[in-house]
């Protein structure tokens, strides 16, 4: 499992849902935007729901490592302004108090 995790961080900005992510945020209603919604939805009920435990548990270092890889290979402002990455922050309650 920590060699799939460590292979999606490496690979994120890679991956149709966070290529395909502006898709979702436009004002204007695209065909693709039904499928792009699912496949999102899909990714974050399945791939992103069995990440989470692992990490959860994970130590420090790892976890840092799994962050400096995402920093060297990603567009971090491209992957936080994505639908994969806000729900994880929504779902914590002191963002839902608006603490």
């Amino acid at each position: 499992m920590l060699t799939l995790l460590t292979l999606l961080v490496a690979c994120f900005s890679q991956l149709d849902v966070v290529k395909q992510a502006p898709i979702l945020d436009s004002v204007h209603d695209l065909q693709e935007r039904p499928d792009v919604e699912r496949q999102t939805q899909a990714f974050l009920g399945s791939v992103l729901q069995s990440i989470l435990p692992v990490v959860s548990v994970a130590n420090l270092r790892l976890v840092t490592g799994l962050l400096g890889l995402l920093l060297d290979r990603s567009n971090i402002v491209a992957v936080a302004q994505t639908r994969v990455c806000i729900p994880s922050f929504q779902s914590h309650s002191e963002f839902n108090h608006g603490f």
